[in-house]
C-alpha cells in the first residue's frame, strides 16, 4: 500500500491506494483503503479528517482523479 497525496490551495487530499510490487503500480485508485481530506482554510493544523464527510465526496472523486492523471495512471 502507497500513500499519494494531493494539494491545491485550499485543500489537502491523501489517499492510500493498494499497490502491487510486481507491476510497481497501484492496483485500484477507484479503491483507497483510507483517505484524508484536510480544508485549509478551516484547518490549517490538519486536526479535522473531512473525508468521511458525504458533502465531500465529489471533491475527494475530482482530487484523487487529478493525482492518479498526475502520476500518469489515469486518461
Amino acid at each position: 500500500m502507497y500513500r499519494y497525496a494531493i494539494r491545491n490551495e485550499r485543500y489537502r487530499y491523501i489517499a492510500n491506494v493498494p499497490y502491487n510490487l510486481d507491476t510497481y503500480k497501484p492496483e485500484s485508485w477507484t479503491k483507497p483503503t483510507s483517505e484524508q481530506l484536510y480544508d485549509y482554510k478551516d484547518d490549517p493544523h490538519e486536526t479535522r479528517n473531512l473525508a468521511g464527510n458525504a458533502t465531500y465526496f465529489t471533491l475527494k472523486q475530482l482530487l484523487l482523479a487529478q493525482l492518479e492523471h498526475m502520476l500518469g495512471e489515469g486518461p
